[in-house]
């Protein structure tokens, strides 16, 4: 199972990470399944990725799973608004840290599941023309 951590947040998809949890690490950590939102809670606050695959990550992350009727890659894209939010309450101390209430009580509009998909899906066929696009520069 991939173990995110803040390094690994470095696209907005993770596909793979530096560490992964052997099975025994598994049956303790923080899961999330595929088409979860990760997003960066201390010091570099509001990094945002979505996962391809049931994931882990440490404490310096919070996550959004979204259910059945939000699109993942909609909500993705939506990340940006709550990064500029946690980035404002985290200044406010010595330290950046937006905690878990916090995290969960940012607000956010979403627009009916039809607008959603088709925003999340141009989004992915963007994201997968950026891969293809890169792969062909290697």
């Amino acid at each position: 199972m991939l173990w995110v951590t803040p390094t690994d947040i470095n696209s907005n998809i993770i596909k793979t990470t530096a560490r992964r949890l052997s099975i025994k690490g598994e049956k303790v950590a923080r899961t999330v399944p595929k088409n979860t939102i990760l997003v960066t809670c201390i010091a570099s606050i509001g990094k945002n990725a979505l996962v391809l695959e049931k994931s882990s990550f440490n404490q310096q992350i919070n996550s959004l799973t979204p259910f059945d009727k939000y699109n993942p890659y909609f909500l993705l894209t939506d990340s940006v608004l709550w990064s500029n939010t946690m980035k404002q309450q985290g200044a406010a101390g010595m330290m950046q840290i937006v905690n878990k209430n916090e995290f969960s009580e940012i607000e956010t509009n979403i627009p009916s599941e039809e607008e959603q998909n088709k925003i999340g899906n141009l989004y992915k066929q963007i994201d997968n023309l950026i891969t293809l696009h890169q792969r062909n520069s290697i």
